[in-house]
């Protein structure tokens, strides 16, 4: 499960990240801002996609059971 965590939160930051990127205007100061809104966005989204792939994974019990 720890690869499939850390392949989902490597493509959801790289996402997030391109799209700031993309879209950054203003020169220098402009893509100072970008990179700043696009590592809050990210570290939020980023904790958000764990916490899915937790609950996916072990339920709201927290007992891993591979018995089904």
């Amino acid at each position: 499960w720890s690869l499939i965590q850390c392949v989902a939160l490597a493509a959801v930051i790289m996402l997030v990240h391109t799209y700031y990127g993309f879209t950054a205007r203003g020169g220098p100061a402009g893509v100072g801002e970008a990179v700043g809104r696009a590592v809050r966005t990210s570290r939020i989204v980023s904790a958000f996609v764990l916490v899915m792939i937790s609950l996916a994974v072990y339920g709201q019990s927290g007992n891993f059971n591979l018995a089904g």
